[in-house]
């Protein structure tokens, strides 16, 4: 008696209906079901991906009593999970008919779960975590450019990104299994170093292909001719020295331009927001 209580206990589902009220139920996906991926929120709270064999539906458990359905899939698993600011961002690519490609990102804080869902059923995006943590950049191939989808500030945004040099975008796949390159990426010309957008395994989007570099400024030799400089000129080496030091101040402001500057998101896409308490 006592373990058939806490089996049922275990798996009983609460959500809530369309009066207001809530629905208790058995949660067979947690009895018979099988998981098929975890993770952990920053207060500990686990969550899991389940797949219930009896019904065919896919959910994600946050906790205890908390289910959010991922409707519609044929087959499921977890992409991605980054921390991102307060909130842990979870992707997880489903198959449906018809669409062997499709993602549902979360972004969960405590009880407080947004949600979006996205994809051009045809490509598997990359996904790069931005160094400084606050945003991901999901980017899928659209004839010359990149269709971007970038999550900042708690807010998911769609917009149109140029291709840097060394993305391919006509390659099948696009991405791995982990939402990285499929492909090897060379370092850009004339800057093999690694940098904030040139980082090994990681998409070359804020690289040197983005950085614009002014040309040096003529030296006064050069306007003058051959004529004789005058008195209070200064001398040639002081201008080269003054060009390099002009050179290098731009490429570090180039070099420490966040990557967010970079990419202008034209739309912002709403999400579905659920609470986990109701």
């Amino acid at each position: 008696m006592v373990l058939t209580a806490a089996l049922l206990a275990a798996g009983c589902a609460v959500q809530p209906n369309d009066r207001g009220g809530l629905m208790i139920g058995v949660d067979t996906a947690e009895l018979f079901g099988k998981q098929l991926g975890g993770f952990r929120l920053a207060d500990g709270t686990p969550g899991s991906l389940r797949h219930d064999p009896s019904t065919g539906a896919f959910s994600v458990k946050i906790g205890s009593y908390r289910v959010v359905p991922i409707p519609n899939a044929v087959s499921a698993r977890i992409a991605m999970v980054a921390q991102v600011e307060s909130r842990l961002v979870v992707i997880v690519e489903t198959q449906e008919r018809n669409c062997n490609y499709k993602y549902t990102l979360m972004a969960i804080e405590g009880t407080d779960v947004l949600q979006w869902g996205f994809g051009n059923c045809r490509d598997r995006p990359q996904a790069t975590l931005d160094e400084d943590g606050r945003a991901i950049y999901i980017d899928f191939p659209e004839y010359n450019s990149l269709k971007r989808y970038s999550y900042m500030d708690q807010r998911l945004y769609s917009g149109v990104a140029p291709a840097p040099a060394g993305v391919n975008l006509a390659a099948r796949p696009f991405a791995d299994e982990n939402l990285r390159p499929a492909y090897p990426l060379p370092p850009a010309r004339g800057d093999a170093r690694p940098g904030p957008g040139n980082v090994p395994g990681r998409p070359n989007l804020a690289g040197s292909a983005g950085r614009v570099i002014p040309a040096p400024p003529q030296r006064a030799t050069a306007v003058a001719g051959n004529k004789p400089a005058p008195r209070d000129t200064p001398a040639p080496r002081d201008a080269a020295r003054d060009t390099a030091r002009d050179t290098t101040s731009q490429r570090k402001r180039n070099d420490e331009l966040p990557r967010a500057r970079l990419t202008i998101p034209d739309e912002e896409i709403k999400p579905v927001r659920i609470d986990l308490r109701k």
